[in-house]
Order: structure tokens, then C-alpha cells, then sequence
């Protein structure tokens, strides 16, 4: 069975299915891949779009249709989009280390106060000051 991400990348509709779905001419599609907007699969030579690629047929011609913007504008719209696009997923992969790398420091911080709770309480029985713990640093006192 395929994932639905399989399907969404399975290149499947011929150019002319795939120009009518997005109400374009066929001939407009060969230009947008000529222009590098989308580049289709190839099978037995001939154009084959996927889901993915009707879909930013749909945005390209969106936004040149609606917006007015020529193919230049269009290129440099995708362009910045997949950058951000980008960006967005090298800030989660940033996030999700931050959330790690702050769990193994919780973890470390436990097992050092688990660890540190024998000298602590050998200390107390001594007679000595119990050491004051001030924004995460350990001071002793001074008598």
C-alpha cells in the first residue's frame, strides 16, 4: 500500500489531463517547464504531472493570472516560498534539538543532585554550613 506522500509525488496525468485539470493549455505547460516552474516526470518520454505538480500549476497560474505577474516574478515568488519554506523546516529540526539537548540537561542536573545528596547530607551531619544555592551556583557560607 502507498503512503499518501508516495501519492502525492506519483507522477500519473499526461500533460493534457493535467492542463485541463489546472484549465490551461497544454502548451502553457511546456512553457512553465521551459522556464524551469515545474519539471514533470518523464515516462516512455512523454510529460507525466503528479498531484504536487498540478498543485503549483495551479499556484503559478494563479499568480500570474490573478496577480498579473509574469513568469520572471512567478520564478522569484516560488524561489523565496521554498526558501522559507526551508527555513521553516531548519527552525523546527533547531527547536526539536533545543527540547533534546535541554531534556539531557534536566537529566544531567538530576542525576548530579541525586549524586551530590550523600555529600549534602554527610556535611549537615559534620556540623558544617550546608552549602546556599544561589541562581544555580553552589556558595558555601563563611562563619
Amino acid at each position: 500500500m502507498q503512503q499518501a506522500s508516495e501519492l502525492w509525488d506519483d507522477p500519473c496525468y499526461a500533460i493534457g489531463v493535467a492542463a485541463e485539470m489546472v484549465s490551461l493549455h497544454p502548451q502553457t505547460l511546456r512553457r512553465y517547464e521551459e522556464f524551469g516552474l515545474v519539471v514533470p516526470a518523464r515516462r516512455a518520454g512523454r510529460r507525466r504531472y503528479s498531484p504536487r505538480d498540478i498543485e503549483r500549476l495551479q499556484h503559478i497560474s494563479s499568480l500570474s493570472n490573478e496577480l498579473g505577474l509574469n513568469l520572471a516574478g512567478v520564478e522569484v515568488i516560488i524561489r523565496l516560498n521554498t526558501r522559507v519554506d526551508e527555513m521553516q523546516a531548519e527552525l523546527e529540526e533547531l527547536r526539536t534539538d533545543r527540547m533534546r539537548q535541554e531534556a539531557q540537561i534536566a537529566a544531567l542536573q538530576a542525576e548530579l543532585c541525586r549524586r551530590d545528596a550523600p555529600a549534602h547530607t554527610h556535611r549537615e551531619h559534620a556540623g558544617a554550613p550546608a552549602p546556599v544555592t544561589v541562581s544555580g551556583a553552589i556558595e558555601t557560607p563563611t562563619q
